[in-house]
């Protein structure tokens, strides 16, 4: 199967599928797929104070890792302050919060939601005796 998308800088969001009919019907039956799976994609975010960050994270990120692996979630941790000799980090794009607070959690609604609520149960708990 062939698939042929529009060229940078035209409009349009059509392409073309040459090939087999049953080929392309499988082709067209997965691209549908896809695109139903990205259309109910949502970026939650959880509030974890960032001297907390090391700590959820674990070991050379190995709970990160378990999370996104068992509920199919991407994370980003904020940049870190020290990066930078202590400044904010310079926000670049739309999709980095500029609040050094903030673990975005993306993918399926239900699973970002069960990954935050991981997250936010992997802060150390401080009790005064």
């Amino acid at each position: 199967v062939v698939i042929s998308f529009p060229g940078n800088g035209m409009a349009g969001d059509k392409f073309n599928l040459k090939g087999a009919r049953n080929c392309i019907d499988a082709a067209m039956a997965r691209l549908n797929e896809t695109v139903k799976d990205l259309g109910e994609m949502v970026t939650i975010d959880c509030a974890i104070e960032q001297p907390d960050h090391r700590t959820v994270m674990g070991a050379k990120g190995s709970k990160v890792q378990e999370i996104t692996t068992d509920f199919n979630v991407q994370i980003k941790f904020p940049d870190n302050d020290g990066e930078n000799g202590g400044q904010a980090p310079p926000v670049s794009s739309g999709d980095r919060s500029s609040n050094h607070n903030i673990i975005s959690t993306a993918g399926k609604e239900e699973s970002c939601e069960k990954a935050a609520n991981i997250l936010q149960d992997l802060v150390p708990i401080t009790a005064e005796v």
